[in-house]
C-alpha cells in the first residue's frame, strides 16, 4: 500500500503553472513592436439570449472592469462588464505570439523579454496590460530555477495595478500580488492583501468586475497565511468571515450553479479551521481526531460533501501525525494527498513537503533520493506556492 502511494506521489502528472512578467533587462529603450499580425480581429463575447454567445468582431480599445469597449468598422460599441462573458485579444505584435512560443517551450527568459517590450510599446492599453500579465507568468515559470525570478514578477504585479487599476484583469493582478508575497515570506503583507480581496465581497455578490470564487479563495489563502505566520487570532477571524461569505454566494444559487459548488467546497474547507488553529495551539490529540472525521468520505460516515475540502481534511491529519511522532502514518496522507488532490496545486505543494520531511526522518533506504526527488518536483510543477521556498531551503540541506 505504502509503496504503492509512494510511487504514484513521484509518477502523479503535473497541473499547468500559470506563467507572468517582465525583467528589469528589457527596461533598456526598445525599437517599437513589430507590425501588427493582419487577420482575425479581436473579439469580445457577449450573452444573448437563451444562454447564447453573440460574438463582436473588431479592434479593442477599452477592457474596464464596468465595461468593455470595441471599434466595429470605425464606430465604438460599449458593453457593461455583466453582458461580457469574455474577450480574446487576436490583434497582437508579432512579439506577443513570439513570447507565447517560448512559454510552449519552456524559454522562460526569452518570454520575459518578448512580453516586457509589447507591455512598454504597444499602441493599445489591452494589450500592454495582457502583455503584464503574461510577463508575470513567464517568471513564475522561471523561478523553478531562478528563486530570484518570484520578486521580479511581485514587482510586475504591482506595476499592473499601478499603470491598469481599471482593467477587467485587476483582480488577477491582486491575487498575483498577495500570493507572490506569501511565496516570498513576506506574510503580513500578503495576508492583508488575501483580505482585501475577500473584503471585495459584499453579501452574495462581488464588487464590479470581481468574480465571487476569486475573492473567496482569497480568503482562504489569507487564512492559512496567517496560520503559516502564527497570528492564529487572525487566522480564526478570517475562517469565520470567510465561512459566512462562501455559506452567502452559495446560498444565493441554484445548487448546480458552478459558482455554489465551488462556493461550498471553500465553505466546508473554512469550517476545517477549527482543526487547522487547534493543531496551531498545540492541541495536536483534538486536532487528529477532528481531522480523522471530516477525512472519511460520505458513504463511510464523512462530514464533507466536497473532494477539496477532504483532501484538505487529509493534509490536517498528517499534520496531526507528524505533530506526534506517527511519521510512517503522516508519510501516508501525504503521500495519498500529493498523488491524487489533482487541480488543488497548494494541496500537492505541501503533500510533497511533508512526505519528503517525513521520509527524511524515518531515515528509510534511499530516504535523501526520494526526499531529493519530491522536492526537486515541488520546485519544478509548483514554484508559486507558499510550499516551495521552505521546499527549496530543505533540499539546500541535501547537497549535492
Amino acid at each position: 500500500m505504502l509503496t504503492s502511494l509512494l510511487l504514484a506521489a513521484a509518477l502523479a502528472p503535473a497541473p499547468s503553472v500559470p506563467f507572468a512578467a517582465p525583467s528589469p533587462a528589457v527596461a533598456a529603450a526598445a525599437p517599437v513592436a513589430r507590425t501588427l499580425q493582419d487577420g482575425r480581429p479581436d473579439l469580445v463575447i457577449i450573452a444573448g439570449r437563451r444562454d447564447s454567445e453573440v460574438p463582436i468582431a473588431g479592434t479593442l480599445v477599452e477592457a474596464r472592469l464596468d465595461r468593455v469597449v470595441i471599434e466595429v468598422d470605425g464606430e465604438e460599441k460599449s458593453y457593461d462588464h455583466t453582458k461580457v462573458l469574455r474577450v480574446q485579444l487576436n490583434r497582437l505584435p508579432v512579439e506577443f505570439e513570439d513570447g507565447r512560443k517560448h512559454v510552449k517551450a519552456g524559454r522562460y527568459a526569452e518570454a520575459v523579454e518578448a512580453f516586457s517590450e509589447v507591455a512598454r510599446t504597444a499602441d493599445r492599453a489591452p494589450v500592454q496590460a495582457a502583455a503584464l500579465l503574461e510577463a508575470i507568468g513567464a517568471e513564475v515559470g522561471m523561478s523553478s530555477a531562478d528563486p530570484a525570478a518570484i520578486g521580479r514578477a511581485r514587482a510586475l504585479a504591482d506595476r499592473f495595478v499601478s499603470e491598469h487599476g481599471d482593467h477587467r484583469d485587476v483582480p488577477r493582478a491582486r491575487r498575483w500580488q498577495a500570493r507572490l508575497a506569501h511565496v516570498e515570506g513576506d506574510t503580513g503583507v500578503a495576508i492583508d492583501r488575501y483580505s482585501a480581496l475577500l473584503g471585495e465581497l459584499s453579501g452574495a455578490e462581488a464588487a464590479v468586475g470581481y468574480e465571487p470564487i476569486l475573492c473567496l479563495e482569497a480568503g482562504l489563502a489569507g487564512a492559512h497565511a496567517a496560520l503559516d505566520a502564527g497570528e492564529n487570532d487572525r487566522a480564526r477571524d478570517l475562517f469565520a468571515n470567510l465561512e459566512e461569505a462562501a455559506t452567502a454566494v452559495a446560498s444565493a444559487r441554484d445548487a448546480d450553479d458552478p459558482v455554489a459548488i465551488e462556493a461550498e467546497a471553500v465553505r466546508e474547507r473554512a469550517q476545517l479551521g477549527e482543526g487547522w488553529i487547534l493543531l496551531a495551539g498545540g492541541q495536536g490529540t483534538q486536532a487528529e481526531s477532528f481531522f480523522k472525521s471530516r477525512a472519511k468520505r460520505p458513504e463511510d460516515g464523512g462530514q464533507l460533501s466536497t473532494a477539496l475540502a477532504r483532501f484538505e481534511a487529509r493534509m490536517g491529519l498528517a499534520r496531526s501525525y507528524e505533530a506526534a511522532g506517527k511519521l510512517r502514518d503522516a508519510q501516508v496522507e501525504y503521500a495519498a494527498v500529493s498523488a491524487t488532490a489533482f487541480g488543488a496545486q497548494d494541496l500537492v505543494a505541501r503533500a510533497l513537503l511533508g512526505l519528503a520531511a517525513t521520509t527524511l526522518e524515518l531515515g528509510d533506504t534511499e530516504a535523501r533520493a526520494q526526499a531529493r526527488l519530491w522536492l526537486e518536483e515541488l520546485l519544478k510543477r509548483f514554484p508559486d506556492t507558499p510550499s516551495a521556498r521552505p521546499g527549496r531551503e530543505l533540499l539546500a540541506t541535501l547537497g549535492e
